[in-house]
């Protein structure tokens, strides 16, 4: 997958989602100086971005307007019930794919309905199936 936006993978998270500590995965070198430290810690204010982020989530910046951006999350898709209903298929193959970056899918009609990739997070399937009895 070919970008020409910086990437980063969130290597830690401080003070409630206040602050991330990011490693940069792909950064055009024209729009960056050459020899740069890939750790980053970025102060970001929670209006910014929304609360779905985890350790391990890659990230994508694309920039808007003058001196604005938005941070774009590559893993977890937060869609309404009736997009996914329209893109199951193709959400799920994602999920099911190795390569692929999107590890979760989070519906907004469904409150606290997160959808995992089983491959990608046997961790959380493990803990859900354990906490659920089943």
């Amino acid at each position: 997958m070919k970008t020409n936006k910086p990437r980063a993978i969130i290597v830690s998270i401080d003070y409630l989602n206040k602050n991330f500590e990011v490693k940069i995965t792909s950064c055009p070198i024209s729009n960056y100086a050459k020899g740069v430290d890939s750790e980053k810690l970025l102060p970001l204010p929670k209006s910014i971005f929304s609360e779905y982020f985890e350790l391990g989530d890659e990230i994508e910046f694309n920039k808007f307007g003058k001196y604005g951006f938005e941070i774009i999350n590559l893993s977890c898709q937060v869609i309404r019930l009736s997009k996914f209903k329209r893109d199951l298929i193709s959400i799920l193959r994602r999920l099911d794919n190795d390569e692929h970056l999107l590890k979760r899918c989070i519906l907004l009609n469904e409150s606290g309905f997160v959808l995992l990739s089983a491959k990608k997070n046997p961790e959380k399937i493990n803990s859900i199936t354990e906490s659920t009895g089943n």
